[in-house]
């Protein structure tokens, strides 16, 4: 195939939607390039494009590229209707699925590098025989792989002086992690079913410039991250205080996970202050728990890095950072790049722990980092880098019964679990309304019609209820947000009547019809890094005129606002996508599927969904048989990252190796 009759294939496929016009310019830019590019490469480097969109880092080549699904299968390439995937099918066969065959048909050095050796390369795309994995790639996440490959193995590899004082580390780990009987005074901490897990996730993290440690909600991942910094203070030398960072990809994660550390020491300190005289603390001990308790500033990735997502790349260079330990939680979220500029910026010389679920979403950009290195874990030696905490503190009952099932893929357990828990009035609900203004109506039941459960008659009723003296209002501000946080609509999709956006203007309208007086108690979400601000997109507040009177703010806590006329990044917060509530948790979720099958619906997504509701669950589906369908279908992830980890090993390379 030639050149000329590519782009018109491209053409028309842009032009029936399945391709964006970033994917058709791309090849057009190839083409620029080289004239000579043969028409099998255009396209190929077409689909690369619109792969990068769905969140993938390549393109495998090999004789059974995806799984024998094929290159255009439903779940690669969802928005293509099944005309055109029948269509670029045989295109596809014309492609080389070895290394000897692409140095014959795409030997275009301005446009492809084939098995580069090195980075010094300028061509956008380029062509690896990966072992296991031959594939074309951009070259911006293919740099990105190696880098992220490269800079975890050395940092797993890293040895540490803190192991030196065996004595005093096993001391700490003994007071830390020694079984409680039930009753016993001086400690709330609860016991998970393997807490040697929890002492292991430390060890390896004392050990090791790079450990993750993940498990479901309420498997202890942040209590675990809490006791690693007082083991890291009571085992630090130096002449400086030990520097901690703690992150997370959106403000509202990096809240939650400030509170959590902050709740666990401060458990720490009540049974330090109770302890029984036969369970002594080791020596010094209430020095090294004011050092762990010293507030870490818990800031967004984006902040710690300098950067904003909206910015040129090329010229926002992640400035280095100046810390020991970093604790990354919702570590699922970060995607490839991010990563990348993570371990770019953290010293050679520091820790970094990621905390998360490697069963929720991926991040919405390309790659699936948290993910890949477990998956590389689990295939590799049992001395790689992941720890799997188990057993979940937070989840009994029908929440963490369905969310088993979806966990595993049994749609016909979920569904049976949704109508017994229905049945008994239990925690977990099914409703199936079958147009949006029978969606508006659950929505009403379940979030302000009065009742006991009404979370947003409540919030209206506080929020005509505005203290008269200026002091009193930061105290005011923070009930609010916390009473909006007790429900909330999640939906799987962002746009039409069923997702985020139909929503959001169903509830406005609803809700100014109950008394809300808007545009003031609207809450909203920033959408937009604001650095200068320190605010930072997906930052939730509400819409307030502060004490005195004045132009209208949006409140993000007691006492931080910024001028609403300073964020014009701004959306309806009342529902949201399932991909933006992670890292939040709501007392009663709402959690509504669109009313027809869509690659959209996955086992993640539910997963996600159901596990931001803490005490109540309702799942809104107008087609029940979409949960079954949605349990069957994984989210997967095209890329290199995982077979450069399986296939390198853990062990240490070269450090000139990372660059």
């Amino acid at each position: 195939m030639n050149a000329a009759l590519a782009l018109q294939w491209l053409e028309r496929w842009r032009a029936a939607g399945a391709l964006r016009a970033l994917d058709l310019a791309f090849a057009r830019w190839l083409h620029e390039l080289d004239a000579n590019a043969p028409g099998s490469l255009l396209l190929a480097a077409a689909v690369v494009s619109a792969l990068e969109g769905q969140g993938h880092a390549g393109l495998p080549l090999d004789d059974d590229p995806i799984a024998g699904n094929g290159v255009a299968s439903a779940w690669v390439l969802p928005d293509w209707p099944q005309a055109m995937r029948d269509e670029l099918e045989p295109l596809a066969a014309q492609w080389p699925r070895d290394a000897a065959a692409a140095r014959v048909a795409w030997r275009h050095p301005r446009v492809v590098e084939l098995d580069p050796a090195d980075d010094l390369g300028s061509t956008p795309l380029v062509w690896v025989s990966q072992p296991g994995l031959p594939r074309l790639a951009l070259r911006r996440y293919w740099r990105n792989e190696r880098e992220v490959a490269a800079q975890v193995r050395v940092r797993c590899a890293t040895a540490d002086a803190s192991d030196a004082d065996v004595a005093l580390r096993d001391a700490w780990l003994d007071r830390l992690f020694a079984p409680i009987a039930p009753g016993a005074g001086g400690s709330t901490r609860a016991q998970v079913d393997a807490p040697d897990l929890q002492r292991q996730a430390c060890l390896h993290a004392l050990r090791s410039g790079f450990t993750v440690i993940t498990g479901g909600p309420g498997t202890g991942k942040t209590y675990t991250a809490a006791r690693l910094l007082v083991l890291l203070h009571a085992l630090h030398r130096g002449p400086t205080p030990l520097r901690v960072a703690l992150a997370a990809p959106t403000g509202k994660a990096a809240s939650r996970l400030r509170a959590s550390i902050d709740a666990a020491l401060a458990d720490l300190q009540r049974d330090l202050a109770t302890a029984d005289p036969g369970r002594p603390w080791p020596e010094h001990a209430a020095e090294v728990l004011r050092g762990a308790s010293a507030r870490a500033p818990a800031r967004t990735l984006h902040a710690w890095l300098g950067m904003h997502r909206n910015s040129d790349r090329a010229n926002a260079q992640p400035r280095t950072l100046n810390v020991d330990v970093m604790l990354l939680d919702e570590a699922s979220m970060v995607h490839l790049e991010l990563m990348a500029d993570l371990l770019r910026a953290l010293p050679r010389q520091a820790r970094l722990v990621l905390l998360g679920d490697r069963d929720q979403l991926a991040s919405v950009e390309a790659g699936a980092v948290l993910a890949d290195v477990c998956e590389a874990a689990d295939a590799g030696p049992p001395a790689g880098p992941v720890v799997a905490l188990q057993g979940s503190r937070r989840f009994g009952g029908a929440i963490g019964e369905l969310a088993r099932a979806v966990h595993a893929g049994h749609g016909a357990a979920a569904l049976a679990t949704l109508q017994r828990s229905q049945a008994e009035h239990g925690a977990v609900a099914l409703r199936t309304p079958a147009d949006p203004s029978q969606l508006l109506g659950q929505l009403r039941a379940q979030g302000w019609a009065p009742g006991t459960d009404s979370a947003w008659s409540a919030y209206v009723a506080m929020l005509r209820e505005r203290p008269r003296e200026p002091r009193a209002h930061a105290d005011w501000v923070q009930a609010l947000l916390t009473q909006a946080d007790r429900f909330r609509v999640l939906c799987a999709s962002r746009s039409g009547p069923w997702g985020a956006a139909g929503c959001n203007a169903a509830i406005d309208a609803a809700l100014r019809r109950l008394g809300l007086p808007a545009p003031q108690g609207r809450l909203q979400m920033v959408t937009r890094n604001h650095p200068a601000l320190d605010v930072y997109n997906g930052d939730i507040g509400v819409v307030l005129q502060p004490p005195g009177g004045g132009a209208l703010r949006l409140y993000l806590g007691g006492q931080r606002s910024v001028a609403l006329s300073r964020l014009p990044d701004l959306e309806g917060a009342w529902a949201l996508t399932v991909h933006k509530s992670q890292g939040s948790e709501f007392a009663h979720v709402a959690l509504v599927l669109p009313p027809c099958d869509s690659a959209l619906l996955t086992r993640e997504l539910l997963y996600t969904g159901i596990t931001r509701a803490r005490d109540r669950l309702t799942l809104i589906a107008p087609e029940p048989g979409l949960i079954a369908a949605a349990c069957a279908r994984r989210t997967r992830r095209l890329g290199g990252l995982r077979a450069l980890l399986a296939h390198g090993g853990w062990q240490c390379l070269d450090a000139d190796e990372v660059a």
